[in-house]
C-alpha cells in the first residue's frame, strides 16, 4: 500500500468519526407512565419535562443517529408500529442505533367486537372482517390454531375442533356444540406490521417480543444493512415473523420465529437473512425470487 493511500484512509476514517454525534442519547419509553411532552432523557419523571415518553412514535421523532431507544417492560404492551427509516435512525459501525426492548412487547392485537359472531351451524361460527387475507385470533390470550385445507372443496364439518379457516371471504370456527364465543375475551391481529425498517444501517434490536400482527412481525425493505436482531421473538403473526425485501440484509441471533401463519421468514428480491441459534419452529425461511 502506498504512503498516500494509507494517508487517505486515515483521513477518511478520521472524518467519519468526526461526523458522529459527540454523545449518544438514551430515549426512554414507558407505555404506562410516560408522557409525550417529556424529553425522553430519563427513565422516570424528574421534572415537568424530564422523563420518559409514552409512545414509540414520539421516541423515533426525538432520536438521532447512533442513539438508543430504551423500552420499559411493565406488563403493558406497546399497541403501535415502530417505524425506523434511514438517516436519523441509522447507527455507525462502532455505535449502532439500538432498540433495547428489556423484554417489552409490541402487539398488533385488538379486542374483537362480540357482536361480530354469527352462528353457522352446530358448533360452527362465522366472522367477517374488513381486512382479509391473513388472520390471527386469541381466546383469553391463548392463540387459536388455523387450519389450512388441502383442497378448496373442504366441507365445513371437516374443520377440526377449536380451529378456524378462511372460507369465502369470511372466517369459520368450530367449537363444542353449545359453546358461545362472545361470552369470552377474544383478540385478533388488527395492525399490519410490528416493526417497519426502510433503508436503515447499523441497527440492533434486542430483547423484544413482536406479536399478533396481521401481516409481518418485522419488515425490512429497501437497502437495510447491518441489521441485527438479538433475542427477539416474532410469533403469531398472520403471514411471517420476518420479511426481508429489496437488498436488505438481516442477521438474526438467539431469537424465535414461531407460530406465524405462513412463513417463519420470507425473503424476496435480493435480500438475505442469516439465522444463528434461532428457533424457526421447524419452518425454514421461504425464498421468493
Amino acid at each position: 500500500m502506498s504512503r498516500w493511500l494509507s494517508l487517505w484512509i486515515v483521513i477518511v476514517v478520521g472524518l467519519t468519526d468526526l461526523l458522529q454525534p459527540a454523545r449518544a442519547a438514551d430515549i426512554h419509553v414507558d407505555s404506562a407512565n410516560g408522557f409525550d411532552g417529556n424529553d425522553g432523557l430519563a427513565a422516570v419523571i424528574t421534572t415537568a419535562t424530564n422523563g420518559p415518553v409514552r409512545t414509540l412514535k414520539r421516541a423515533t421523532q426525538l432520536a438521532q443517529a447512533g442513539d438508543r431507544i430504551v423500552l420499559k417492560s411493565n406488563g403493558q404492551p406497546f399497541f403501535e408500529t415502530l417505524y425506523l427509516t434511514g438517516g436519523r435512525h441509522c447507527g455507525f459501525a462502532s455505535r449502532p442505533f439500538t432498540i433495547e426492548g428489556n423484554g417489552a412487547v409490541i402487539s398488533g392485537l385488538r379486542d374483537l367486537p362480540p357482536d361480530g359472531w354469527r352462528p353457522q351451524g352446530p358448533g360452527l361460527w362465522r366472522l367477517s372482517l374488513t381486512r382479509k387475507g391473513h388472520y390471527r385470533f386469541f381466546r383469553d390470550n391463548q392463540p387459536i390454531p388455523e387450519f389450512l385445507p388441502t383442497t378448496r372443496s373442504m366441507a365445513l364439518d371437516d374443520l377440526p375442533l377449536d380451529h378456524y379457516f378462511s372460507h369465502q371471504g369470511a372466517v369459520i370456527f368450530r367449537f363444542d356444540e353449545g359453546y358461545v364465543p362472545y361470552t369470552e375475551l377474544w383478540t385478533y391481529a388488527a395492525a399490519d406490521i410490528g416493526v417497519s425498517l426502510v433503508d436503515v444501517r447499523n441497527l440492533q434490536i434486542r430483547n423484544l417480543t413482536i406479536v399478533g400482527f396481521r401481516v409481518d412481525g418485522l419488515n425490512a425493505d429497501g437497502n437495510c444493512r447491518g441489521v441485527v436482531l438479538d433475542n427477539v421473538t416474532l410469533e403469531h403473526n398472520g403471514r411471517a415473523g420476518l420479511s426481508a425485501n429489496g437488498t436488505s440484509q438481516v442477521f438474526v441471533e438467539s431469537s424465535r420465529l414461531t407460530g406465524n401463519g405462513r412463513h417463519s421468514a420470507v425473503i424476496t428480491e435480493y435480500a438475505r437473512v442469516n439465522l444463528q441459534n434461532t428457533d424457526d419452529g421447524g419452518v425454514e425461511p421461504t425464498v421468493i425470487e
